[in-house]
Order: structure tokens, then C-alpha cells, then sequence
């Protein structure tokens, strides 16, 4: 970039920042973090004047650069932008699944150049020829010839003027008649014109010159000569008139000199401070008869591309370095290298090898950050057995000393494995009562142990105070950070304890952290954890909000923590009351979904679609989901499971299909369970739903334990629906005013917690006992859906719709819409009137 200071500042503010790896500032985070901060800057550059971007032959850009563009493309309404691109049709890459992505992003109908008509062609030909008579024969010969192409009209036209034979119409004789014209010029011309094509279009004049091997005035005049001849369209940068032209007279190389000129080049590029990858691309053009030197361009250049994100590059230029240098003599950080890229790209990653080379490093803090980096990538991307495996070999590497190193790996390790089967979980350590273990390890190890005992070591309230201690008043944060594998799992110790504020804390805390950072992937998972912790409290609108982020941010990336983000989301729909557009949200991803090895979160995507089964009266599949889920849960002993608590529900479903012995069984586990563990919200639903398989006599007792349990907690929804079951219960047995009683309360609870769904079945409810509810709420606060309320929160503590759509990572457009929305249905007409509305 050639902006003055102040503006470089000024584009660069805000996530623009995550873009600064690509201009050689910092390391990027990840590929995502890149293409989001180039789409800020893009952003902040139309802010200054309306931009245009440009993209000739599109169907040749790299990987990243395509997903920039559809990153862009998908949100081009935001700002003021045009994106036009160009196709090749024909060409091989033109049909691949990028570049058809941007092509479906288009807004504006595809122009298709139609072939030149007959008159058409014969005014090209005329203003092209103007002292020639072009007559009906001339003219439709070169129709026939030229099949309408403008560019082979003109070429013929060329040729005519220069006396040459007119018949250069296609491809092919077209760079016949670029190799003719270049063997009618001087020697040196010739050379100057070969350098151009090996070192790439738009070239600097003195780099041509200097691959050509001329002197710099001789190279200079053999320039201009090119330029006279039409081959060239500027000396400086030297640029050639047409890509066939370069194509042309790239392809006169013959393979021994085209090797040669490419090694040259890539010398030339180093010692000239080009950027590594411009001269990795052409040391894997060449024959590097220097290996050594190419091995280690190639290993700067991998690093380079690296730190813009740009990894599946990386990786290229680390493979074709490794096939350099014979297996013994690798380098090992050449190796390591190649490991995290791989992992870093979503790649399988040879961890025999990685170890291999670990092992020659001498240093062992390296050795240590290298191994945890790498366990790191694959926990975040989803890939926890392997990532375990990465952890479980730090853990090895210290066995003999620096206890708290050892045990952030074995911590890390435990953490990657408690996504996976009881069959594949490693040995766990403990860190034992003592509070005094209060080191970074101890904390790692902590979290999961927290975790662990919350679900499976009744009372859950111990592992409660484990997860307290493990965070550590955000010691945990500080040292991990959002992007850690082991403060999340803390979080969800504490959301299975039942202690809900707490979790709800450090998981602000965390959200903040990630958003801080401008890591996306961190800030999706985190957002994910406190759509849990939100949903569980019964503050629906706000758990919708976090789920959705959560789902359009990482579904592509991670089909762990995917899954997991639909199912709380659908969850969430369905509390709304909006079950239909819960049931073609989960139809929609299925078809899209990609398995994991995470039975837990498995097994908690078909709980939600157990759930979603039975509201839509489809028992037997609800059942079979539940099957599946009980499956997943084998082997892990007693379970604590706090957010889908399936055998309640399938205790529910066993119930309504006419087996209430099986029903009573699954929900009379959960009740001891929840009794074994201690945690009142577990044991007020279960109870509740026991109720719904009793008759009234019994049922009401039972229904008055599970209200008195859900009292001391802050699951207000539980609460509220709990009152609505009583209430429906009373009703039945002729005690109306009661009824009217229990199914107010129930309603404003639910009114509270934006459980739209269930407030409409209460109101139902309230109306068959005789009572009057209020109409449903189609203006003022109440009416808003969850993303309108946070973009309304937001933007009432004062933040523009830039700054807001900056912190939860959604476009300019997405803020406005929303707040027309806040306005119209607030009856607004600005943010400053919006805190009386919302209050604190």
C-alpha cells in the first residue's frame, strides 16, 4: 500500500487490522480472520469514494483470493462497490466449485458477448482498414474465419495492414503470428521478450533486463523495438499487449532454457526483496540446481504465506522443499512446518513425521509451544483425536521434569478427548484437592477434571468448585486465551453444576476475549458455550442471537462445533414457536452435514432432533432418535448431562407411543440421577416430565417437588413451563381459579424469557380456564426477534451500525436492516431513544 501514515491508519482500523499479515505486519490467525479483515478494508476504502474491482480471467485466481471475492460478493450490497469479473468459458477451471460459488453471488444478469455480427464485422473492418475498400466478400470471409471473435476479427485486420497473410483467426495462429513477428526482430528484442514471459506481465524493466542477460541501455532500445512492434503495451512495467502474446512466445522456451530462466528469475526476485512467494512460484517452475538455497526460499515463502493465511500456498512450497533434500538430512523445522500447515489447511497430517523432526530440536520450550500449536490447530478445527494424540506426545516429552509444561499438554490432551468415545479417552490425571495447585497446568488440567466430575462424580457441585478454581478469577483466560481448548470446558463444568450465573460471566468474559482478538473461530465456539449457558437461564432471544452467530460462522469450518451450533439453534426456534422454521433449518444442514468423532455432540444433535420430532407429533422418529443418542452415551457411567437431558424425553416419547413401562423407566433414571447429583434444574424436569405421565392425583405432587426444585435456580423457563403444566393439570380437575393462578405466573415467566411458543400455549391454556390474556405483542420490545434486540442493546450504548456490525462479525447491511426493523417496531425514530425503551 503507498497511503501516507494517517491513512493507512485510518483504513486499517478496526477488523481491516486482521488483514495487516498480508502487507507483512504480524501473523494471521487464521485463513477466515484474512479474508474477514480484507473485506473491513475493502469496506473502509469505499467509505473514502465509491470503488470498483476489477478481475480479469477469475477462473485463475488462487484459492484465497477466490474466497475473498465471494466474501465480499455475498455482502457487496453493504457498500458502495462494484465487483465485475470475467470467465473464460471453455476453460478447465472455470466450472470449480469456487469459482462457481462467486459466479452464484452475482446480483446483476451474466453478460455473454454474443458473436460479432455481419455488419458488425464490417465496421470493425472498416475502421480498421480505412485506406482498403472492405467489400461483402472481404467481410464474409472474416465471418467465417474469425467465427465473430472481436479479437480475431481485429488480428486479421492487423495482419492486412501490415501486408501479412490475413488469415489469423484462431488461438493457434494467432501465436504463429506473434512467434513470426518475434523472429523478425533483433536478437536482443528477442531475448528481452523471452525474460518477459518467464518473470510475469506488468514485470519491472530492470528485473526483465537483468534475467535477459543484457546490458541495461541494450535492453532498454530492444524494449522499445518490442513496443514498436505491437508486441509490448508499456516498457515500464514492461507489459505485453495481449496474454496470447506472452503465452506465445512463453511457449517458444524450449525446456531445458524455460527450467533455467525460471531458477534465474527466482535469484533475481530474493536479491531484489521481492515477496518469498513470487519466488517460490518461480523456483517450482525451475530445475533448482541450487537445492539448498531453494529449499530454504521455499521454507521463507511457506512462512510468508503463512502469516497471511494463504496455508494450502504454504504447504506447495514446503512439499516441493522436502523433495529437495534427501530424507535423512531434512531440516527439522522444515518438517514441523509442513505439519502445522497441513493441519492448519484442514489437511491430514503425518504426526510420525512431525515427532520425527520434533525430535531434533534441542530446545524444549520449542519443542513444547510446537506440539501444543499443533494440537491446538486440530482441536479448533475439530480434529480432537488427533489433536489428543499431539497433546498426549508433549505430555511424553516432559515426564521427566517441568511439571506444569506436562501438565498443560495432559490437561489439553483430556480436554480433546472428552469429545470423543469412552473407548478412546486416554488416561486422566488429577490434580487433587490441594489449593494450592494454582500453576498454568494445574488450571488446564483443572478444566477438564471440572468437567469430568460435573457429569459422571456426584455431586455435580464438586466439579463446580473445580471449574472455579481452574478459571481462576480469569487467570485460565489470560494464559490460554479464548483460543485455548480448556476455558470453554471450565464453563461447561459449570453449566452442568447448575451454578448458571457463574458460567454466564466467564462466558461473556470469553466472548470478549475471542471478539478482542478478532479470532473467529474462537469467537463462534465461544458464542456457542454461552448459547448454552443463555438457554439454559431461559433467555431465549439472546441464546437465538449467540446460536446464530455461532452457526453462520463456523458450520463451514468445524462439523463438531457446527452440529452443535444447529442444535442449539433449532432448540431456540422451537421455543420461539417457530418449529417449521426450526424443521427446514435442520433439513437444510443435514444434507450439508459432515460427521465427527464426537458422539457427545452427536448424540446432543439428535436430542435436539428428538425434541423437534415430537412438537411436530412424529413420535416414532423422535424415539429413534433417542436410540441413537442412548447408543452415543454408552460406556460413559453415570451421567450428569445438563443441557439435553434425553432420557427424560425419551421417557416422554416411549410414554405417547403406548409404552409407558419403558417411559416410566428412562424418566425414573433421570430422576435418581438428578437426586445422585444434586442439581435442582435437572431434577425439576425430570420431575416434571414423570408428571406428565401420571394421572392428576399423582401427578400434581409431583409437579408442586419440581416447582419447589426449579425455585432455587435461575432456569426460569423450566419455571414457567412448570407452572403452565400445573396449571393445565388443575384445570382438568375442575379447580379453574387455581388453574388462572399457576397459568398467569407461567405466562409472565414466559413472556420474560421471549418463549414465544410456550407463551402461546399457556395463553391457550389461560383462556380454556376462563382467564383474559393479553394480545400477543406485535409492537415494542416484545415483538423484536433475538438478533433485532442485540443489534438494538448495541447500538443503544451509543455504537454506529459500522462498530456494531464490526463486534458480532456481521455486515453493515445486516445492522441496518435490523434497526429498521427496531424502529419500525419500537416506533422510533433513532437510537437515542432506544435506552428509555430497553433500559439497562
Amino acid at each position: 500500500m503507498h497511503a501516507s501514515a494517517a491513512a493507512r491508519a485510518k483504513l486499517m482500523q478496526g477488523p481491516a487490522a486482521l488483514a495487516e499479515p498480508l502487507f507483512g505486519r504480524g501473523e494471521a490467525a487464521d485463513t477466515f480472520a484474512v479474508i474477514h479483515g480484507l473485506y473491513w478494508l475493502t469496506v473502509n476504502l469505499a467509505e473514502q469514494q465509491p470503488l470498483a474491482i476489477l478481475i480479469d480471467d477469475v477462473h485463475s485466481a488462487d484459492d484465497l483470493t477466490l474466497r475473498f471475492l465471494i466474501h465480499v460478493a455475498e455482502r457487496v450490497e453493504d457498500i458502495p462497490l462494484a465487483m465485475v469479473v470475467t470467465i473464460r468459458t471453455g476453460d478447465q477451471f472455470a466450472d470449480s466449485p469456487l469459482v462457481s460459488h462467486l459466479w452464484d453471488t452475482a446480483t446483476a444478469a451474466p453478460i455473454r458477448p454474443a458473436a460479432l455480427t455481419a455488419n458488425a464485422v464490417l465496421t470493425l473492418l472498416t475502421d480498421a482498414l480505412p485506406d482498403r475498400e472492405v467489400d461483402a466478400d472481404l467481410m464474409h470471409s472474416v465471418v467465417q474465419e474469425s467465427g465473430g471473435n472481436p479479437l480475431y476479427v481485429l488480428a486479421i485486420a492487423e495482419a492486412m495492414s501490415k501486408g501479412l497473410d490475413p488469415r489469423i483467426t484462431t488461438a493457434d495462429s494467432l501465436r504463429r503470428h506473434v512467434v513470426l513477428q518475434l523472429s523478425r526482430l533483433s536478437r536482443s528484442a528477442r531475448d528481452i521478450a523471452k525474460a518477459a514471459s518467464v518473470i510475469c506481465d506488468n514485470a519491472a524493466m530492470g528485473d526483465v533486463i537483468r534475467l535477459s542477460g543484457l546490458g541495461f541501455k541494450e535492453g532498454i532500445v530492444a524494449a522499445e523495438e518490442l513496443l514498436a512492434a505491437g508486441l509490448f503495451a508499456s516498457t515500464d512495467p514492461m507489459t505485453f499487449a495481449h496474454r496470447i502474446t506472452r503465452v506465445a512466445i512463453y511457449n517458444t522456451l524450449a525446456p531445458a532454457e524455460r527450467l533455467s530462466l525460471h531458477a534465474h528469475a527466482a535469484k533475481l526476485l530474493a536479491a531484489g526483496g521481492r515477496q518469498p512467494e513470487a519466488v517460490a512460484e518461480h523456483l517450482l517452475k525451475s530445475n533448482m540446481p541450487d537445492a539448498a538455497w531453494a529449499m530454504t526460499a521455499l521454507h521463507d515463502a511457506a512462512r510468508a504465506a503463512g502469516r497471511k493465511g494463504a496455508h494450502k500456498s504454504g504447504i506447495r512450497y514446503l512439499r516441493r522443499a522436502v523433495e529437495l533434500v534427501q530424507a535423512d538430512n531434512l531440516p527439522a523445522r522444515l518438517l514441523i512446518d509442513l505439519g502445522l500447515a497441513e493441519a492448519a489447511a484442514g489437511e491430514p497430517t503425518s504426526l510420525g513425521r512431525f515427532e520425527h523432526a520434533l525430535a531434533l530440536v534441542t530446545d524444549p520450550e520449542e519443542r513444547a509451544d510446537t506440539l501444543y500449536s499443533l494440537g491446538q490447530t486440530l482441536f479448533r478445527l475439530g480434529r480432537y483425536g488427533e489433536a489428543s494424540n499431539a497433546f498426549r506426545r508433549g505430555a511424553e516429552l516432559f515426564q521427566g521434569g517441568q511439571q506444569q509444561i506436562r501438565l498443560r499438554f495432559e490437561g489439553a490432551a483430556s480436554s480433546a478427548e472428552y469429545h470423543l468415545s469412552a473407548s478412546h479417552q486416554g488416561p486422566t490425571v488429577t490434580v487433587g484437592d490441594n489449593p494450592e495447585t494454582d500453576g498454568p497446568g494445574d488450571r488446564a488440567v483443572l478444566a477438564f477434571q471440572a468437567l469430568r466430575d460435573a457429569m459422571t462424580v456426584p455431586p455435580a457441585g464438586r466439579g463446580g468448585d473445580l471449574a472455579v478454581r481452574a478459571l481462576g478469577n480469569g487467570a485460565l483466560l489470560a494464559e490460554q486465551t479464548s483460543e485455548g481448548p480448556s476455558v470453554n470446558l471450565a464453563i461447561l463444568a459449570l453449566l452442568h453444576a447448575g451454578r448458571l450465573a457463574e458460567a454466564n460471566d466467564a462466558a461473556n468474559a470469553t466472548v470478549q476475549d475471542a471478539r478482542d482478538r478478532g479470532g473467529l473461530l474462537a469467537y463462534a465456539e465461544a458464542s456457542l458455550v454461552r448459547a448454552l449457558v443463555l438457554y439454559e437461564r431461559g433467555r431465549i432471544p439472546d441464546a437465538a442471537a449467540d446460536a446464530e452467530v455461532a452457526w453462520q460462522t463456523i458450520s463451514a469450518r468445524s462439523p463438531v462445533h457446527g452440529n452443535g451450533a444447529l442444535a442449539t439453534l433449532v432448540r431456540c426456534l422451537i421455543e420461539r414457536g417457530e418449529v417449521d422454521a426450526a424443521a427446514t433449518l435442520f433439513e437444510r444442514a443435514w444434507k450439508e452435514r459432515r460427521s465427527s468423532d464426537a458422539p457427545i455432540i452427536e448424540a446432543y444433535l439428535h436430542t435436539a432432533h428428538g425434541l423437534l420430532n415430537l412438537r411436530r407429533g412424529d413420535i416414532s422418529g423422535g424415539r429413534a432418535d433417542f436410540e441413537i443418542v442412548e447408543q452415543a452415551m454408552r460406556g460413559y457411567g453415570a451421567q450428569n448431562l445438563g443441557p439435553f437431558r434425553w432420557r427424560s424425553l425419551a421417557g416422554v416419547a416411549a410414554y405417547l407411543a403406548g409404552d409407558p413401562t419403558a417411559g416410566r423407566e428412562l424418566i425414573d433414571e433421570e430422576v435418581r440421577l438428578a437426586h445422585l447429583f444434586e442439581v435442582p434444574i435437572s431434577l425439576g424436569i425430570a420431575l416434571r416430565r414423570r408428571a406428565f405421565t401420571e394421572e392428576a392425583d399423582a401427578a400434581l405432587p409431583t409437579l408442586q417437588e419440581a416447582l419447589a426444585s426449579l425455585r432455587e435456580t435461575d432456569a426460569k423457563l423450566e419455571e414457567a413451563r412448570t407452572h403452565w403444566q400445573i396449571g393445565r393439570t388443575l384445570r382438568r380437575t375442575g379447580l379453574r381459579l387455581q388453574a388462572r393462578n399457576h397459568l398467569g405466573i407461567g405466562l409472565d415467566l414466559a413472556h420474560r424469557c421471549g418463549a414465544m411458543g410456550l407463551e402461546a400455549d399457556i395463553r391457550n391454556e389461560l383462556t380454556a380456564a376462563g382467564g383474559r390474556p393479553r394480545r400477543v405483542a406485535v409492537t415494542g420490545i416484545e415483538s423484536l426477534t433475538p438478533m433485532e434486540l442485540k443489534v438494538a442493546r448495541i447500538a443503544a450504548e451509543g455504537l454506529s451500525n459500522n462498530e456494531i456490525a464490526q463486534q458480532i462479525f456481521v455486515s453493515r447491511n445486516t445492522v441496518s436492516w435490523h434497526l429498521r426493523n427496531v424502529y419500525r417496531k419500537l416506533q422510533i425514530g433513532s437510537r437515542d431513544q432506544l435506552t428509555p425503551l430497553l433500559g439497562p
